[in-house]
C-alpha cells in the first residue's frame, strides 16, 4: 500500500496535534474533569448559543487550566527544598541525650582454640623443641618462635606449652602430658 505525500503530511500534522494536546493536559485528572464539566454546564445553561468549535474552546480550556493553577496553594507541610531531610528526624545530639536503655557492650573478642595437636618434644643443645601438628603439617618450634603468623610459643614445661595469640595478646594452654 502506497501512501501519498499529502496524506503523510496530514497524518504527521494530526499526530503532532494530538501530542500537543496531551502535553497540555494536567497531571491531576480530577481538575481536568472539573474544567470540562464547568464548560459543559455553561454550554447547557446557554442553549441559544451555537456550540463552539474545538478550535475556539481550546484557548478557553487552557485559560481555565491556568486559572486553576493560579488558585493552587502550597501547603506549609511541603518542604521548600526537595532534598531537605524531614523535620521529624531527631538530631544525633538528641539521640545521645535521650535516656534509652542501652544494650550491654559486646563481649571482648577471644582468641580461638589452639589449632595444634601435641606430638612430642625433645631437648637439643639445652633448648627444648616441641613437635606440633596442624592440618597434617608438622611444626618444630622452640620458645619464642611464631607458628602460623598468629601463635607464639612462650614457655614449655613437662605439663603444658603456653602459646600467645598475637593479634589479641591472649594466652592459651596446650597440655603436653604429665600430671597437670
Amino acid at each position: 500500500m502506497k501512501v501519498s505525500a499529502s496524506t503523510r503530511r496530514w497524518m504527521l500534522f494530526a499526530t503532532a496535534a494530538a501530542v500537543g494536546v496531551l502535553a497540555l493536559q494536567s497531571d491531576d485528572p480530577d481538575k481536568d474533569d472539573a474544567i470540562l464539566n464547568t464548560e459543559r454546564v455553561s454550554q447547557a445553561a446557554a442553549p441559544n448559543r451555537a456550540p463552539s468549535s474545538d478550535k475556539a474552546s481550546m484557548p478557553q480550556l487552557q485559560i481555565a487550566r491556568l486559572a486553576s493553577l493560579a488558585q493552587r496553594t502550597v501547603s506549609a507541610q511541603e518542604p521548600s527544598d526537595p532534598f531537605a531531610l524531614p523535620a521529624a528526624a531527631p538530631s544525633m545530639a538528641e539521640k545521645q541525650a535521650s535516656p534509652v536503655a542501652s544494650s550491654p557492650p559486646p563481649a571482648p573478642p577471644e582468641a580461638p582454640t589452639l589449632p595444634f595437636r601435641y606430638l612430642g618434644s625433645q631437648e637439643t643443645n639445652g633448648k627444648r623443641q616441641v613437635f606440633l601438628e596442624q592440618q597434617q603439617q608438622t611444626h618444630i618450634v622452640t620458645v619464642g618462635d611464631t607458628v602460623g603468623n598468629a601463635w607464639r610459643l612462650d614457655s614449655v614445661s613437662d605439663q603444658a606449652a603456653i602459646f600467645t595469640y598475637m593479634p589479641l595478646g591472649q594466652q592459651r594452654r596446650l597440655s603436653v602430658g604429665g600430671p597437670g
